[in-house]
């Protein structure tokens, strides 16, 4: 019994409540004579009438939410000890063996797992990153932080996207060890920086932001709204600090 036999019982067959009752006591009554078998005897027609007709009943009473497919596991795993040992076949026995597969681990994983699938395809699909998406969201990010500026707040670039943003729109300057790569048509397709301290990058961009403030501009208003020719995504060439 794993898992994934679970998960395919649960997903692929139907639910016993939801199946037609004299088709799930043929169901039964296949599984029971062949589970009395492997125990070790051939069941009398009657006592297999009697044992299917209980187990229907704790089904319908309790159990309404197993599957079909599950209750063929139950009985192979039943029939095969794994559930503990079995010396004859009766309803109590049968219920014990339910009892185990339906508080078994590999059932509750089965379930997780099902319930985690059944919620990711729920969640809208996530758009896929682009180059102008990517440079709407760093756009969107320098903006907020001037906003933060101009309310007194700190000015963090822990990640270095602030910077690499603004030296790569030549709006600041970067440090004089830069390595573009040129291709044959004469294209700059990326390049390397030896990237300042995070206090110099700091202390570049509080710079910039209040000659901004002094003449009454936002940092928006020279960063162009468009990606432009020539920009690429996070810098590739730059190397870590």
């Amino acid at each position: 019994m794993t898992t994934n036999e679970i998960m395919a019982a649960i997903q692929q067959t139907p639910l016993c409540s939801n199946i037609d009752k004299r088709k799930l006591l043929d169901f039964l009554k296949g599984i029971i004579g062949k589970a009395s078998l492997y125990i070790g005897g051939q069941m009398y027609e009657n006592d297999i009438y009697f044992v299917r007709e209980e187990v229907l009943k704790r089904i319908y009473k309790e159990y309404s939410f197993l599957h079909i497919g599950e209750l063929q596991i139950i009985f192979e795993e039943g029939s095969a000890e794994k559930f503990g040992q079995v010396y004859s076949l009766t309803p109590l026995a049968i219920n014990r063996w339910i009892v185990a597969y339906v508080d078994s681990d590999c059932r509750k994983k089965a379930i997780q797992e099902i319930h985690r699938i059944s919620v990711e395809r729920q969640l809208p699909a996530k758009a896929p990153i682009t180059p102008q998406s990517e440079y709407a969201s760093l756009r969107k990010m320098l903006g907020e932080s001037y906003d933060g500026y101009l309310r007194g707040e700190e000015i963090y670039d822990l990640g270095c996207c602030r910077y690499k943003f603004l030296a790569q729109l030549g709006i600041l300057k970067p440090c004089n060890k830069f390595k573009p790569y040129i291709d044959r048509k004469g294209k700059v397709e990326k390049g390397e920086y030896e990237l300042p301290t995070e206090s110099e990058r700091v202390s570049d961009i509080t710079s910039l932001f209040d000659k901004l403030r002094v003449a009454g501009q936002h940092i928006l208003d020279i960063v162009p709204e468009q990606m432009v020719e020539g920009y690429w995504i996070m810098f590739p060439g730059y190397k870590s600090n």
